[in-house]
Protein backbone atom coordinates (compact mmCIF):
# COMPACT_ATOMS: atom_id res chain seq x y z
CA UNK A 1 0.00 0.00 0.00
CA UNK A 2 1.34 3.43 -0.74
CA UNK A 3 1.68 5.96 1.59
CA UNK A 4 2.83 9.46 2.14
CA UNK A 5 6.21 10.53 3.84
CA UNK A 6 5.14 13.32 6.39
CA UNK A 7 7.22 15.35 8.92
CA UNK A 8 6.38 17.97 10.73
CA UNK A 9 7.54 20.71 13.41
CA UNK A 10 5.81 22.72 15.54
CA UNK A 11 6.70 25.98 17.12
CA UNK A 12 4.20 27.66 20.29
CA UNK A 13 4.42 31.80 18.22
CA UNK A 14 3.76 33.22 22.33
CA UNK A 15 3.14 36.55 20.85
CA UNK A 16 0.08 35.61 19.96
CA UNK A 17 -0.31 32.36 21.29
CA UNK A 18 -1.09 30.63 17.93
CA UNK A 19 0.22 27.02 17.10
CA UNK A 20 2.28 26.50 13.77
CA UNK A 21 2.88 23.34 12.99
CA UNK A 22 5.44 22.90 9.40
CA UNK A 23 4.84 20.26 7.34
CA UNK A 24 6.53 18.81 4.62
CA UNK A 25 4.56 16.06 2.32
CA UNK A 26 6.26 13.97 0.21
CA UNK A 27 5.48 10.61 -1.55
CA UNK A 28 6.91 7.59 -1.54
CA UNK A 29 9.61 8.34 -4.42
CA UNK A 30 10.33 11.97 -2.35
CA UNK A 31 8.27 14.01 -4.72
CA UNK A 32 6.51 17.19 -3.03
CA UNK A 33 2.66 16.58 -2.83
CA UNK A 34 0.87 19.71 -3.42
CA UNK A 35 -2.39 21.23 -3.71
CA UNK A 36 -3.53 19.64 -0.12
CA UNK A 37 -6.25 22.04 1.59
CA UNK A 38 -7.26 22.06 5.27
CA UNK A 39 -9.68 19.45 5.23
CA UNK A 40 -6.45 16.59 4.03
CA UNK A 41 -4.96 17.70 7.22
CA UNK A 42 -5.72 16.25 10.93
CA UNK A 43 -3.99 16.93 13.90
CA UNK A 44 -3.86 15.25 17.59
CA UNK A 45 -2.31 16.68 20.79
CA UNK A 46 -1.62 13.96 22.64
CA UNK A 47 -1.31 13.38 26.21
CA UNK A 48 -4.10 13.53 28.79
CA UNK A 49 -5.56 15.90 26.87
CA UNK A 50 -5.78 13.52 23.81
CA UNK A 51 -8.34 14.68 21.49
CA UNK A 52 -8.60 16.25 17.69
CA UNK A 53 -7.98 20.00 17.35
CA UNK A 54 -9.71 22.07 15.07
CA UNK A 55 -7.19 23.64 12.30
CA UNK A 56 -7.83 27.36 11.75
CA UNK A 57 -5.61 27.58 8.35
CA UNK A 58 -3.38 26.11 6.20
CA UNK A 59 -0.72 28.04 4.02
CA UNK A 60 0.69 26.19 1.14
CA UNK A 61 4.50 27.32 0.87
CA UNK A 62 4.66 25.87 -2.88
CA UNK A 63 4.78 29.27 -3.85
CA UNK A 64 8.65 30.04 -2.71
CA UNK A 65 11.16 28.14 -4.80
CA UNK A 66 12.24 24.86 -2.95
CA UNK A 67 9.21 24.53 -0.23
CA UNK A 68 7.22 22.71 -2.56
CA UNK A 69 5.40 20.35 -0.60
CA UNK A 70 5.40 22.55 2.72
CA UNK A 71 2.32 23.80 4.70
CA UNK A 72 2.26 25.81 7.94
CA UNK A 73 -1.04 24.41 9.48
CA UNK A 74 -2.19 27.15 12.08
CA UNK A 75 -4.01 26.88 15.18
CA UNK A 76 -5.15 30.19 16.59
CA UNK A 77 -5.10 30.94 20.32
CA UNK A 78 -3.54 27.72 21.32
CA UNK A 79 -3.07 28.38 24.82
CA UNK A 80 -2.53 25.81 27.70
CA UNK A 81 -2.86 26.78 31.16
CA UNK A 82 0.87 25.51 31.59
CA UNK A 83 4.10 25.88 30.16
CA UNK A 84 5.36 22.48 29.00
CA UNK A 85 6.44 20.09 26.01
CA UNK A 86 3.38 19.11 24.16
CA UNK A 87 3.22 16.07 21.91
CA UNK A 88 0.94 16.58 18.33
CA UNK A 89 0.27 13.65 16.34
CA UNK A 90 0.08 15.50 12.16
CA UNK A 91 -1.75 12.94 9.61
CA UNK A 92 -2.18 14.45 6.22
CA UNK A 93 -4.15 12.03 3.51
CA UNK A 94 -3.99 12.44 -0.01
CA UNK A 95 -7.51 10.37 -1.41
CA UNK A 96 -6.30 6.89 -0.38
CA UNK A 97 -2.87 7.46 1.04
CA UNK A 98 -2.02 8.76 4.08
CA UNK A 99 0.75 8.79 6.37
CA UNK A 100 1.30 10.62 9.58
CA UNK A 101 3.90 11.92 12.20
CA UNK A 102 4.79 13.20 15.48
CA UNK A 103 6.15 16.69 16.66
CA UNK A 104 6.76 18.46 20.31
CA UNK A 105 5.98 21.84 20.60
CA UNK A 106 7.61 23.37 23.83
CA UNK A 107 5.44 26.16 25.44
CA UNK A 108 7.37 28.06 27.85
CA UNK A 109 6.25 31.42 29.56
CA UNK A 110 5.64 34.91 27.52
CA UNK A 111 2.51 36.15 25.74
CA UNK A 112 -1.02 35.90 26.67
CA UNK A 113 -2.54 32.58 28.30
Amino acid sequence: MAKLIVTAQGIHHSGSNDLIIAVDVRDEAGAAVTGLTKARFKVWQLGHLFSEMSIDTVVPLDTIATLEGMYHVVRKNWAPAVDGTFGFRVRVAKGRVSGDCLTWVVKVGGGPG
